[in-house]
């Protein structure tokens, strides 16, 4: 497990004029996350997550030339599970914004966002 504090360019581009801006800031984030000691517990009912040091944390960000700034274990495959909704979303926003605010809601669709049998999550044990 990694957790550099120092942002590392992954690409050959010549940095832009705010690549000290996104090294400061993701390097400031990465020693912040180092220090906490309270990383939860991986959620056993999930499969691809039960197993996972939740001390594990990366980051990258990605400019429009193609420069990447990277923290951490960021170069380490991981599953992004419900956080990738957040991704989803702002894709949709960006692509159509407007139609969906006028039409969202927590049902905008009619049906609750479920991943339940879907890529080996299965439901929690009742107790």
């Amino acid at each position: 497990m990694s957790h550099t504090s120092a942002a590392v360019p992954a690409s050959s581009a010549a940095p832009s004029a705010g690549a000290h801006r996104f090294s400061a800031v993701i390097s400031r984030i990465a020693e912040e996350m180092a220090a906490r000691d309270d990383h939860g517990t991986p959620a056993d009912y999930i499969p691809m997550l039960a197993g996972v040091d939740p001390r594990r944390f990366g980051m990258a960000v990605a400019e429009p030339d193609g420069t990447v700034y990277g923290v951490g274990d960021w170069r380490q495959p991981f599953s992004t599970q419900s956080i990738s909704k957040v991704f989803a979303l702002a894709l949709a926003l960006s692509l159509d914004g407007e139609r969906i605010v006028a039409g969202g809601g927590p049902r905008a669709f009619g049906q609750p966002l479920q991943l339940t049998g879907a890529a080996g999550v299965r439901e929690r044990d009742s107790a």
